[in-house]
């Protein structure tokens, strides 16, 4: 594998009051209770299978997302809206920034 060079990624800290327009803008009473899946991916990588089975622990698979690019969010496949990768208590999470005209 070639060597990369690695740095340190500061996350920012999610606000525990959210603002904005919210999501979903309907009377949702019959089914607001329904549980649905949101899915992200944060990037994909591509590599030969002697790369893979070259992989070391420790070794590091740079992915095709940017570390200040948006990351999608989807329903059922279908992107429902975008934002930021944050840290909110300790995990992974994304801060809305723009929202599909299709929900």
């Amino acid at each position: 594998m070639n060597k990369t060079n690695v740095q340190p990624i500061e996350f920012s800290v999610a606000d525990a009051e959210p603002s904005g327009k919210p999501l979903l803008k309907s009377d949702l009473s019959l089914i607001e209770n329904l549980a649905v899946q949101l899915e992200t991916q944060i990037g994909a990588a591509s590599m030969s299978v002697k790369e893979l089975y070259a992989l070391c622990q420790g070794d590091i698979v740079s992915l095709n997302t940017a570390v200040h690019d948006d990351i999608d969010l989807l329903l059922n496949g279908q992107v429902v809206a975008r934002g930021k990768l944050v840290a909110a208590d300790g995990h992974f999470a994304i801060e809305i920034t723009e929202l599909s005209e299709r929900v």
